[in-house]
Formats: C-alpha cells, sequence, structure tokens
C-alpha cells in the first residue's frame, strides 16, 4: 500500500494471510515428520495450536528413529548445498579417530534397504567424489562459497550413470555385466521388478522368455546380494570382473552341493 503524505511518499508493508489449512495435511505431516530426514520440521508443525486433539490416522508397526540423530547436520549440508558452499566435516573413522575433510556438497542419499544416510561430496584436495555416511559425522561448519561448483557437480554428472551403491571409483575401476534371467508366462512382475530395481543400466528383451540386464558400474561386487535374489531365474551371468563370475558360480556350486546332502559347513 502506497500513501501519499505531503511532498513525500510512503510505503506500507503487512504480512500475508496464512490460507494453509494444517488440519487437511495432518496426515502428511505426520507421515514426513516421522519419515523424512528433516522430519524435525514436521514435529514443529504438529506442535501449533491448531492440531491439537488430533490423531493421525498413519500407525508404524516397527519404528526405528534414524533421522533425529542427524538433522542438524543435515540442515547444514542442504544448506551449503543451495547456497553452493564447501563445507568443513570431522568423521570418526573405525579406529575411533577424528579425520577432518573440507568437500563440496553435491548431494544426499538415503539408502532404501537400511535407511542409511550419505553425503555425496568432492574432497578438495584429495580423491574426488566420494561418499560420506552421515552418522559418521561429527562435526559440521558451512564455509566460503565455492568457485568451482559447475565443474564439481560435472564430475559428478559424468560418474552417476556407474555408481550402483556407494562406492565411487575412476575409469579403470568401471566393469561391465550383463545379466539374462528366464521370465515364465504371465510373470510381468520380474520384467517389473528389473525396470524397478536396476538404479542405472538398461533391460533388453531378447524373446518372450528371456531379457537381460546390462550395466557397467565402479564395483560390480555391490551387485551380487541384488543378483541372488533373481536366483533359480538366471540362465547366463557374465561380467568383466572375473571374481564376481567365479563368486557366483561358487556360490551355486555350494547351494548344490547343500540340497544333494553334500557338505554344508563352507556356507
Amino acid at each position: 500500500l502506497t500513501k501519499k503524505t505531503g511532498a513525500r511518499k510512503k510505503q506500507y508493508y503487512s504480512l500475508a494471510v496464512n490460507r494453509v489449512d494444517l488440519r487437511s495435511w495432518f496426515d502428511a505431516i505426520s507421515f514426513f515428520s516421522e519419515t523424512n530426514p528433516l522430519g524435525v520440521i514436521g514435529s514443529f508443525l504438529l506442535d501449533k495450536k491448531e492440531l491439537e486433539g488430533y490423531e493421525p490416522s498413519v500407525w508404524f508397526k516397527h519404528h526405528y528413529m534414524l533421522y533425529a540423530m542427524d538433522s542438524e547436520i543435515v540442515e547444514n549440508i542442504l544448506e551449503a548445498i543451495n547456497e553452493k558452499r564447501y563445507l568443513v566435516i570431522t568423521t570418526i573413522s573405525k579406529k575411533k579417530q577424528n579425520n577432518k575433510i573440507e568437500v563440496f556438497p553435491i548431494k544426499l542419499y538415503v539408502s532404501t534397504q537400511n535407511g542409511r544416510e550419505y553425503l555425496l561430496c568432492h574432497e578438495t584436495g584429495g580423491s574426488g567424489i566420494i561418499f560420506v555416511r552421515l552418522d559418521n559425522i561429527r562435526e559440521i561448519s558451512v564455509k566460503a562459497k565455492c568457485d568451482h561448483f559447475q565443474e564439481y557437480e560435472n564430475e559428478y554428472e559424468s560418474s552417476k550413470a556407474y555408481l550402483w551403491g556407494v562406492i565411487t571409483g575412476k575409469a579403470k575401476d568401471i566393469a561391465h555385466i550383463e545379466m539374462t534371467v528366464q521370465v515364465a508366462d504371465n510373470e510381468d512382475f520380474i520384467v517389473n521388478r528389473l525396470e524397478r530395481e536396476k538404479r542405472n543400466g538398461h533391460v533388453y528383451k531378447l524373446n518372450d522368455h528371456q531379457y537381460k540386464y546390462v550395466v557397467d558400474t565402479y564395483d560390480a561386487m555391490e551387485l551380487m546380494p541384488w543378483i541372488r535374489t533373481f536366483i533359480g531365474r538366471i540362465d547366463k551371468l557374465e561380467s568383466s570382473n572375473a571374481y564376481l563370475k567365479k563368486k557366483f558360480d561358487e556360490d551355486m556350486e555350494k547351494m548344490y552341493s547343500m540340497y544333494l546332502g553334500g557338505d554344508d559347513s563352507a556356507i
């Protein structure tokens, strides 16, 4: 609102009316507060007066407080990502030793298998793109703006196609994997699993009953637990990583021995 008083104009400002009906968002806020890495925001909203007395329709049978301890760390990381700033983080190693490094944060990863949170970042003066587990971070501080953020983000874009889990590497580390699986009639759910869970790579239809999954990745052994879930359907497994193929064949031999009544003590 502008008013003219005498020879001068005065500007008057007021807060906009909050038209968000929190009551209609109650279930969404309840779910967010328990599952999101920054769920503490949802907890603050649930404490508002207009939500007093409401009971959530979402309940957890088995619930683990995964993110509560790391909320402040996540907030600092998101601030640095948004403002393109460096971070100085102090992590603790398996030998209980502190290690301080400067990094440029690029992305947060959350495991769909175990809920662990990881920071994908570029270690300045170090080995380039790395992953850091958030529950290993003891101290964190936001530092100066990064002038090379585009270079680091491009580095990530060129390498993310080869990331399966939290192992990074160089071009020489990339392994090629091909897995051919058998699919019976009316088993579209197997093909859907391949497409949904593959993360990277491509799925090709060979014929009505065979599909091939092809991927290039930094650490072939990270795929082993997932590959094992298709045992009984795998027609062929090939890889430029000789150890992956050897390990898979050895596991199959041990399984056959166990089912045929042989010695299963090595399993």
